[in-house]
């Protein structure tokens, strides 16, 4: 989606390592800096990183504002026990940035075990919901609507986590996240668009105790009235704290948008091709959305590929999320860190945000390792 008038958004990189045996939250770096907040503003976000609780160990993942330790609402204790595969803990949601503006960091605990818990390089993406422009400000119920719940629920099969109704028409790109919980189910939860099944994703998990969100991203069309629902579409009852959609509306459809199931692969070396598509991006800065979702271990043309990916700008040659690649452009440490399957009828999900000028005609491609 190109720039707008009305649409100001930031990402920033986490570039950097770090590691900790605390039992208690221990700030391992800053993932979004204070300058780019403004007080009082609203901002939907995006935030991933990559981290490890190896061998026998457990750990817990949360965002906090910095200089006062106040949590970002939902995004409290994701735990997971990764036996050294590494994870992607990600975090969609909303906030209101305090006066004077904080620093946003990501904090970690040691749960169980003995071995360093350590966090690898992630991303932070923002759109600001309170930004004034020459063609004046984002307008909720019109430009976009958000829903939130935080309250303690079990959801029996085939019931809504969340249900959230749209006031404007058109094309609307959704984000929307559930934090579940099913002992020992990594609980199968589906994204409908008035009552379609568009998407559906589920929680890696090794450990009973295991909770991540499950996310999701893509562009519908959504006539005013209809609903976005995520839904229990497991056969076992599952509980949550959190979930959350987030619809804005583009008043036209995005430059390019594709859907579609690997079956065969462009190979790079280490890596596969999801495809790509041609973007008109009117020489702007752009914001391109990635969405992956994988097939437990063993299960068709997938097997052996999760959903760690990323976008590269064929026709600059740019790489549209961690550009600078010194370790390699095939680390690992540039993808999403989402694991193969522990068992059956786990099928991670991952979303990326990728930021960089797109030129008239610019071919952007989707991979994976």
């Amino acid at each position: 989606m190109p720039i707008t008038n009305k649409v100001q958004f930031v990402n920033q990189e986490r570039t950097t390592s770090s590691s900790t045996k605390s039992a208690s939250y221990v700030w391992q770096g800053t993932m979004l800096e204070a300058a780019h907040l403004t007080p009082t503003h609203d901002y939907f976000m995006l935030s991933w990183a990559n981290c490890n609780s190896p061998g026998a160990n457990a750990g817990s993942t949360k965002w906090m504002f910095e200089a006062t330790s106040t949590d970002i609402v939902g995004s409290e204790y994701q735990r997971h026990d990764t036996n050294d595969s590494g994870m992607c803990v990600t975090h969609l949601g909303q906030f209101t940035a305090p006066t004077p503006t904080e620093n946003i960091g990501i904090y970690r605990k040691r749960i169980a075990g003995g071995d360093y818990e350590t966090t690898d390089y992630g991303q932070f993406f923002v759109i600001d919901l309170s930004y004034v422009g020459d063609s004046g400000s984002l307008v909720s119920g019109v430009d976009f609507s958000t829903s939130m719940a935080t309250s303690a629920r079990t959801v029996d099969p085939n019931n809504n986590f969340h249900e959230h109704t749209v006031t404007h028409s058109g094309v609307n790109l959704v984000f929307a996240t559930v934090k579940a919980l099913a002992n020992p189910d990594p609980v199968l939860i589906g994204l409908y668009i008035n009552d379609v099944l568009v998407s559906s994703g589920s929680r890696y998990t090794k450990s009973a105790f295991d909770k991540k969100e499950v996310v999701f991203a893509g562009a519908y069309n959504i006539s005013s009235g209809q609903t976005v629902k995520l839904k229990n579409v497991d056969s076992d009852t599952a509980s949550t704290d959190y979930s959350y959609v987030a619809v804005f509306n583009l008043d036209t459809a995005p430059s390019a948008q594709a859907t579609g199931q690997l079956t065969s692969w462009t190979d790079y070396s280490i890596s596969g091709s999801w495809g790509a598509k041609t973007i008109d991006g009117n020489n702007q800065q752009s914001f391109v959305v990635g969405m992956g979702r994988q097939l437990e271990t063993g299960v068709g043309a997938e097997s052996g590929r999760p959903a760690c990916i990323s976008l590269k700008n064929n026709t600059s040659n740019k790489w549209m999320l961690f550009n600078n690649r010194p370790s390699g452009e095939w680390n690992p440490l540039y993808f999403p860190s989402v694991n193969y399957g522990h068992d059956t009828g786990q099928r991670e999900t991952s979303i990326i945000i990728a930021v960089g000028e797109v030129g008239d005609g610019d071919e952007i491609e989707m991979v994976t390792i």
